[in-house]
């Protein structure tokens, strides 16, 4: 499985890399007058500041891959650190063995590869804030690898490795802030019938069987938030269904406001708050727990919503749909819902990421001039104002595009053009 997780916030690792080109500053335009520098010596932002009147861009240089295609976000911690997968282009080389994908920090200018001993490919998946970083590694070559094994690195020094304990290829895994992390297999498709995979915990010692499952999200209590699988029946069939669940010290079976069918992703604030979102009769629904109970977030004129990330302070981003089936990016506080700005011109986007002062930053497409083709780009917003982040020569079409925020407000964002030319950026409020 080649993705084998979505980029998130946390901490990286490095190596010697190219001098840095140098940085250029950019004028945002905001969509929202009246918005004023906002900067202190140790962070880019601060609770109820305006956004700042301009940005400064660092493109990622190559990272020294034979026939390197750029490099794909992976993570982003508290110090700044930046987690990446540098990636070759899909060519003859890497079909070959000449090179590979490898995990790579990058900070202060430096990138460094994750390299261990027998693995000749390396694909970074989480990193904390004690920089320490999680990668899957492989002993094959090519494009699409099996990620066997697991390592956790810091430093430049393994601090611990593991092997899949049934051969099944990893396809997710989570670090937590003590150090611990959660790993999952993929579900084995044959003729005769889906195995599910399983779900693996590791806080110290030896690794732990939590039997079959998914992992959506797993906090820093070592609390794993999952599905399992029970059996029912469909129509006569008999069929495995998905449970929302959760691993503490025991397995417990989760209330959520209606019956779920297609179980979503778990976000989890740094303190452990959590929201889910998922499927059922009545469309698509979000969820939080108030003290063991689960509560509907607030919809605007159809009960679809998709929760995207929260904070300590309370404050949850996503999108709703509205009566015209929009689906428009929106904030939750405490009973409320409310639209988002959005610039101008997009017509598509989300915010994806917000900070505990309540920056958020997202991607939104827009329409090439004279061309029907989208271009990703990069805005952030502190929920009045929007600001365009300085973008190089905007990719043409739309890839994988995705944009994390920490809270001392470094902003990193990442896309490619369809498929190949990976680009990531790094921005900060200017120094003016």
């Amino acid at each position: 499985m080649q993705d084998a997780s979505p980029p998130r916030s946390s901490p990286h690792r490095r190596r010697r890399a190219p001098s840095w080109p140098p940085r250029l500053a950019f004028t945002a335009a905001l969509a929202a007058s009246g918005a004023g520098l906002a900067r202190e010596p140790e962070t880019t932002a601060r609770a109820g500041d305006a956004l700042a009147e301009c940005y400064e861009r660092t493109v990622v240089p190559p990272l020294g891959l034979v026939d390197e295609s750029g490099q794909r976000l992976r993570g982003l911690n508290e110090h700044g650190v930046v987690l990446l997968d540098a990636l070759p282009h899909r060519g003859p080389a890497w079909y070959a063995g000449e090179t590979g994908q490898t995990a790579f920090v990058w900070a202060d200018g430096e990138a460094r590869p994750i390299e261990i001993d027998g693995l000749v490919q390396t694909l970074a998946v989480d990193i904390n804030d004690r920089d320490e970083v999680l990668v899957f590694g492989t002993s094959e070559v090519g494009v699409l690898p099996r990620w066997t094994e697991a390592a956790l690195w810091q430093d430049g020094a393994l601090a611990a490795r593991f092997s899949s304990p049934s051969g099944v290829p990893f396809a997710h895994g989570e670090l937590n802030e003590r150090g611990h992390l959660v790993l999952a297999t993929r579900a084995v498709t044959t003729l005769a019938a889906e195995a599910p995979g399983r779900v693996y915990r590791w806080r110290g010692d030896d690794l732990e069987d939590l039997g079959e499952g998914r992992v959506l999200a797993f906090g820093d209590d070592d609390t794993v938030f999952g599905v399992d699988y029970v059996p029912a029946e469909l129509h006569g069939t008999e069929v495995m269904e998905e449970r929302l669940v959760q691993w503490g010290a025991e397995k417990t079976v989760l209330p959520t406001t209606c019956e779920p069918y297609g179980i979503g992703p778990v976000e989890l604030s740094p303190h452990g708050r959590a929201v889910v979102t998922y499927d059922c009769d009545v469309g698509r629904r979000s969820d939080v727990w108030v003290d063991g109970e689960a509560r509907m977030l607030p919809v605007l004129m159809r009960d679809v919503t998709e929760a995207l990330d929260l904070n300590d302070s309370g404050d949850i981003i996503g999108l709703a749909m509205t009566k015209h089936l929009e689906m428009v990016p929106v904030l939750w506080r405490g009973e409320a819902i409310r639209r988002l700005p959005t610039p101008p011109s997009a017509h598509d986007g989300r915010y994806t990421d917000i900070n505990r002062h309540g920056l958020m930053v997202g991607v939104f497409d827009q329409l090439a001039d004279d061309k029907d083709v989208d271009l990703p780009l990069f805005y952030v917003s502190n929920g009045r104002a929007v600001a365009e982040l300085p973008y190089p020569s905007p990719t043409m079409g739309y890839g994988e595009a995705s944009a994390l925020m920490n809270d001392r407000g470094d902003i990193v964002g990442s896309t490619d053009n369809l498929g190949s030319d990976h680009r990531t950026m790094l921005w900060r409020a200017c120094e003016l």
